[in-house]
């Protein structure tokens, strides 16, 4: 089970950080973004900043859970799930990628301080693990900057 945690967590770190076997991690392209594209939208997409708030939503939940709280929640197509955002400059864009990047931190660090058997353990308040919960989150990660890359490619087009 240790090995299974520490799989995990090298799981999130290469498709964060490193070099996953699908391509581009999520900082590695998000960090080439321009942005001054980043609030902009194209037919039936949200921007590339609501994505990335989007996905930084859902990370939150991840923590919550991960710290217990039971009460804590995001229903889905709400506010909550995708906030109103626009990042203004570069260093808009900056903090906002700086945001995920804590979130990051902080879930490898929660999940360093986990048991053998955490992942077999039912998320507070809800009817599944924590291992499905942070695979679902990878995946969830992933689904979005697919997304965010389609977007990117069509307002780069447009300029």
């Amino acid at each position: 089970m240790v090995k299974e945690m520490e799989h995990i967590v090298q799981l999130l770190e290469v498709s964060f950080n490193g070099t996953p076997w699908y391509g581009t991690s999520v900082m590695d392209q998000l960090k080439v973004m321009d942005h001054k594209v980043v609030n902009a939208t194209v037919q039936g997409c949200n921007s590339i900043a609501a994505c990335v708030q989007h996905i930084i939503q859902w990370r939150v939940l991840v923590i919550e859970k991960l710290k217990g709280n039971v009460p804590f929640n995001i229903e889905m197509n709400t506010k909550e799930d995708w906030p109103m955002l626009e990042v203004e400059g570069a260093i808009g864009w900056k903090k906002l990628l700086g945001r995920l990047q804590e979130t990051q931190d902080e879930i490898v660090h929660l999940l360093s301080d986990k048991g053998a058997t955490f992942l077999d353990t039912i998320v507070v308040g809800k009817s599944y693990d924590y291992r499905t919960l942070i695979n679902g989150m990878v995946q969830h990660d992933v689904y979005h900057l697919g997304q965010v890359g389609l977007i990117y490619s069509q307002l780069k087009r447009a300029l």
